[in-house]
C-alpha cells in the first residue's frame, strides 16, 4: 500500500525515523513542506541569523545528544553560506546532514551561462564530505537519504550533502512504507572475545595504566561509561584535547595533557589506553616528546609502551603510529563487553604515584591561581577564575575565542559535566551558536559559554535567536577591545600592529536591547556577583569583563606551543 505526500513531507518523516526531530535552519520557503510535517510530527525548527552560525549550532546539537544533526540553506547564496560549516564539520568529524535548496534540473545542465542562484555547489563539497549528491528523481528519495544516515553512522562520523530541487519539495508523490533503519544498516564492526578479553588481561596485569578519552567519548555520550572503566582501573585519566568534559576537572584521577605530573603519568605508564582519539598532531601523533623514549628503527617502534586505541572507524586506527592492540568499534558498545571483563578479575590498586601525583597538580594549579595577580583591566586568568566561581554543578561549558581559549584550557577548573569548542580546526565565532545547540540538547543543565570579544563578534545577532528560544545561555565575554594573540607577532616583526583595535562597545547594553540580562565588569570583585545575577536571571544572560590585553597576549600559557622565535624570524607550528 503506497502513501500520497509531498517529498518534502516523506524527507521529515524520513528525518523523524532517524529520531532527528530539530532542523537548524533560515525560514527559508522552498523547504516549507520539510518545516510544516516536522512540526506536525512533534519537532521543532530552530531559526538563526546566519546559514553557517544555523550549522555550528546544528554541530553542538550532535555532540550534545550522539545523534546525527541537520540543517540546510536556500539556493545559491543561503546553502553556499554551509561551505564553511561543511568544512568544519569534516575536520571536526562530526555527522551533520546538510540540505541545499536547488535548482530544477534544466538550470543545472544549461550550458547557458549566468544562471540565477546555480552555483555547482556539488562538486565544491565532494571532497570534504562522506557522500555528496544531488536527488534528481522522487523515487529515489527513500535511498539516498538511507545512505546518507549509513555514511554518517557507521566509521568516523561526518557530514553530508545533499542537493534537493526546490521544484520537487512541494509535489505530491506516491511512497512505498518507510524501512526501520535497522533493516538497511548492517551490523556494526565489533572486536572478538578473545581480543576483549587480551586487553583486559593486559590492563590488570599493568604496571602503570593510563586513560586517555577523547573527542569521541563525548560525541558517543559514553561519559558514564569510560568513568565506570576509570573506575574500575583506578589509574591516572589525561584526557585528550578533545576529550574534555567526559570527566570533571576536579575529578581525583584527572591529571593534564602536556606538563607537570600529567606529563610524568604518559613518559612512565607501561600502557596508554586511548578512547576515541585519532592520536593526532596534538598528541605528537605518539611520538617521543610527551611518550617514554622508545628503541628501534624510530620514535614510533619499541616494547616499551603498550598501545592499545578503541576506535569506531577501523580505517583510523593505527594510522597514525602502530599499536599493539585496536579495539574497532562503537564506545557504547565495546566499553561495556570491556567493563564486565574487568569485573570478573580482581580490582587493581591505585598506582602508588597517583597520590603524589595528585598533590603536585594541586600545587600546580595552586601556583596558576596565585600568578593570576589582582589588577585593572582584570587579568585573564583571573576573570576565568572568578567566573566559574559561579557555575552550577553539571554545568556544560562552550569554549570559544583566540587567547581567551588558551587561558580556559589553564584555568578552568571545576565541576563541569561536559565541554564543547572547535578543537581541530580552531573555527572563531562558534560559541554562541554552540551555546545555542547545547542548551537545546540540554534543557535540564545550565550551558556558559567563555569566549573573547573578537570570536563574539562572528555572530553577535544569534543572541537574539537565543532570547527568542527563551535559552538561558550564560555568556562570559573577556573584553580587551581587539584581537590579542596578533599583538605579539607583529609588535616583535614590524614594531607595530596593523588593525588589531576594535571600538569600545557596551556589550551588556546591546544584550538588554535584545531582551537579555546584561553586566559590566571593570574589576575582579565585581565578577562572581554579576556571573550569579547572570544566571539567577533566568534569561539568555552576558558578563562583559575588561580584561588586560598586554597579559593575554604575552603571558597566554601555551603560547610557546604556536609561536616559535628563532632570532628576527617567527614559526608557526
Amino acid at each position: 500500500m503506497t502513501i500520497r505526500q509531498t517529498l518534502g513531507s516523506r524527507i521529515a518523516d524520513l528525518l523523524m525515523l532517524e529520531g532527528v526531530d530539530t532542523m537548524f535552519t533560515l525560514p527559508e520557503v522552498t523547504f516549507g513542506d520539510i518545516h510544516n510535517r516536522l512540526v506536525e510530527q512533534g519537532g521543532k525548527i530552530i531559526a538563526g541569523h546566519h546559514e553557517t552560525a544555523c550549522a555550528y549550532m546544528a554541530e553542538a546539537h550532535a555532540q550534545s545528544t550522539g545523534n546525527i544533526a541537520v540543517t540546510g540553506g536556500n539556493c545559491g547564496p543561503g546553502a553556499s553560506n554551509l561551505l564553511p560549516a561543511i568544512v568544519h564539520s569534516e575536520a571536526e568529524g562530526l555527522p551533520i546532514l546538510y540540505l541545499g535548496s536547488e535548482r530544477g534540473l534544466v538550470a543545472r545542465s544549461s550550458v547557458r551561462s549566468s544562471q540565477f542562484q546555480c552555483p555547482n555547489l556539488l562538486d565544491m563539497v565532494k571532497p570534504v564530505t562522506k557522500l555528496a549528491a544531488i536527488l534528481e528523481r522522487p523515487e529515489q528519495v527513500d535511498e539516498l537519504f538511507r545512505e546518507a544516515f549509513r555514511q554518517m553512522k557507521i566509521g568516523r562520523p561526518g557530514p553530508v550533502y545533499l542537493g534537493l530541487p526546490f521544484d520537487m519539495l512541494r509535489e505530491e508523490y506516491d511512497f512505498e512504507p518507510l524501512v526501520s533503519p535497522e533493516r538497511y544498516r548492517p551490523a556494526r564492526l565489533m572486536p572478538s572475545v578473545e581480543t576483549i578479553e587480551q586487553v583486559a588481561d593486559r590492563l590488570i596485569e599493568a604496571r602503570l595504566p593510563v586513560l586517555m578519552p577523547g573527542a569521541g567519548v563525548r560525541n558517543a555520550r559514553a561519559h558514564k561509561l569510560v568513568q565506570q572503566l576509570a573506575d574500575l582501573l583506578q589509574c591516572p585519566v589525561i584526557r585528550t584535547y578533545g576529550g574534555r568534559g567526559t570527566f570533571p576537572d576536579n575529578h581525583p584521577q584527572v591529571l593534564d595533557f602536556g606538563y607537570g605530573p600529567g606529563l610524568e603519568a604518559t613518559q612512565q605508564a607501561d600502557l596508554l589506553l586511548m578512547l576515541g582519539s585519532s592520536i593526532g598532531e596534538k598528541l605528537m601523533f605518539g611520538d617521543n616528546l610527551y611518550w617514554r623514549e622508545q628503541q628501534g628503527f624510530g620514535p614510533f617502534f619499541g616494547d616499551d609502551q603498550t598501545w592499545i586505541q578503541v576506535e569506531k572507524d577501523p580505517y583510523i586506527a593505527g594510522r597514525n603510529r602502530p599499536l599493539d592492540i585496536a579495539l574497532t568499534g562503537d564506545l557504547l558498545e565495546v566499553l561495556p563487553l570491556l567493563i564486565q571483563s574487568l569485573q570478573r578479575r580482581q580490582r587493581r590498586a591505585e598506582p602508588s604515584e597517583m597520590s603524589a601525583w595528585r598533590e603536585q597538580r594541586l600545587e600546580a594549579i595552586n601556583a596558576f591561581s596565585d600568578a593570576a595577580i589582582e589588577m585593572e583591566p582584570v587579568h585573564p586568568g583571573r576573570l576565568i577564575l572568578e567566573a566559574q566561581k559561579a557555575l552550577p554543578n553539571d554545568s556544560v561549558v562552550v569554549s570559544d575565542g583566540g587567547a581567551t581559549f588558551l587561558w580556559q584550557q589553564r584555568y578552568l577548573h571545576n565541576q563541569h559535566s561536559d565541554f564543547l569548542a572547535t578543537l581541530k580546526m580552531g573555527m572563531l565565532g562558534v560559541g554562541v551558536p554552540y551555546a545555542i545547540g547545547a542548551q537545546l540538547a540540554h534543557p535540564d543543565k545550565r550551558v556558559c559559554l567563555f569566549t573573547g570579544d573578537g570570536a563574539f563578534g562572528f555572530y553577535p545577532m544569534e543572541f537574539e535567536t537565543a532570547v527568542r528560544y527563551q535559552l538561558p545561555i550564560v555568556v562570559v565575554v573577556a573584553y580587551d577591545q581587539g584581537w590579542a594573540l596578533e599583538v605579539p607577532y607583529y609588535q616583535h616583526r614590524f614594531g607595530r600592529t596593523f588593525e588589531v583595535d576594535h571600538q569600545f562597545i557596551r556589550l551588556d547594553k546591546m544584550v538588554e536591547e535584545m531582551g537579555g540580562h546584561g553586566e559590566f565588569c571593570e574589576r575582579t570583585e565585581q565578577i562572581q556577583p554579576a556571573m550569579q545575577r547572570a544566571f539567577e536571571s533566568g534569561k539568555p544572560a552576558l558578563v562583559q569583563i575588561l580584561m588586560d590585553r598586554e597579559t593575554a597576549a604575552y603571558q597566554a600559557p601555551h603560547a610557546d606551543l604556536i609561536y616559535k622565535w628563532h632570532g628576527d624570524k617567527v614559526a608557526y607550528i
